[in-house]
């Protein structure tokens, strides 16, 4: 099984509302940003390359669930992963914790479609990349079953981490 891509990042002063909160709008910025981050440093995936190449991928739709707020100045973990992936799409995972990854901050669903550059119009993976996309698709998330039913299942996982710190 493929498992979640993971890096920190701190919330910045300027990313926050006057309480100190992380800005809504924000949380996809930086788990956005950290998804381009895995894909670089793990994959060595460069979105640049492609769009030489004449194709890209643009966003055509996020389900994110806000569960707590990130602060000003708190160290947050962000986990991606590929959670489907079609002949022009792709739907990532992505969450946001805090530093112990004990607490779940967001959930994000983005759905990336293929397109060709010069036309705009929608766009068929290469065969070797869709091949490579296969190899990194994580299995166990049952996309189905829905967004919040994928929140809960992290709680849970959450959960058990929390009660194996205590033990430990």
């Amino acid at each position: 099984m493929t498992t979640p891509l993971q890096s920190f990042y701190i919330v910045r002063f300027n990313d926050c509302d006057p309480l100190g909160h992380l800005n809504n709008a924000r949380y996809i910025d930086y788990m956005l940003n950290a998804r381009e981050d895995h894909l670089r440093d793990e994959y060595q995936v460069l979105l640049p390359d492609f769009a030489k190449q004449g194709v890209t991928w643009v966003t055509t739709n996020h389900e994110i669930q806000y569960v707590r707020p990130a602060l000003y100045s708190e160290r947050v973990c962000i986990q991606s992963a590929l959670i489907e992936s079609s002949e022009s799409q792709l739907i990532v995972e992505i969450v946001m914790y805090d530093e112990s990854i004990q607490q779940i901050k967001a959930l994000l669903w983005t759905t990336f479609t293929h397109i060709n550059i010069k036309t705009g119009r929608k766009a068929v993976h290469d065969p070797e990349f869709f091949r490579f996309l296969k190899g990194i698709t994580v299995t166990h998330v049952n996309k189905a079953a829905g967004l919040k039913a994928r929140l809960a299942e992290l709680f849970v996982e959450a959960n058990k981490r929390n009660e194996n710190d205590f033990i430990n």
